[in-house]
């Protein structure tokens, strides 16, 4: 995450990303590639959704589900949110609400967390932003 975090202020001076939120003792398994393109394509929907100006906020903390232990990560931004009506296509392959893009970024996160034998789901508000939500298996052999 403090790669992303640098590269992220550095080309984008306007954007605030705070990885306060985020438990060093948490340690996940995981393939690094494949959860940098996750960070990766987070942060650049959430840069253009708030017009390259605004706060990303990343939190991480342990939960559990029945005998399993999970990872939550948190993405939040202050942008603009996303409209009820494409709440079901976002992660819908080559679905975008932008004027560039593939609209593939939000269903490559969504495999790769699946992959991982996890759950992603969000929650936004027009107007106060949105949070991407990531429970990653905490076990070493999944």
């Amino acid at each position: 995450l403090q790669e992303h975090q640098e590269v992220c202020t550095t080309s984008e001076p306007e954007i605030d990303i705070d990885l306060s939120g985020v438990k060093p003792e948490i340690i996940l398994f995981a393939d690094k590639k494949q959860f940098g393109q996750i960070f990766t394509n987070l942060f650049k929907n959430a840069i253009e959704a708030m017009d390259h100006s605004g706060s990303i906020r990343v939190l991480s903390s342990l939960i559990k589900k029945g005998n399993s232990s999970y990872c939550r990560i948190q993405v939040q931004d202050d942008g603009p949110g996303i409209s009820p009506e494409n709440f079901e296509k976002v992660f819908n392959p080559y679905y975008t609400t932008k004027s560039t893009g593939t609209g593939l970024g939000l269903s490559i996160v969504e495999r790769i967390v699946f992959d991982h034998k996890g759950s992603i789901w969000f929650e936004s508000q027009l107007g106060y932003g949105t949070t991407f939500f990531l429970d990653l298996l905490m076990e070493k052999n999944h």
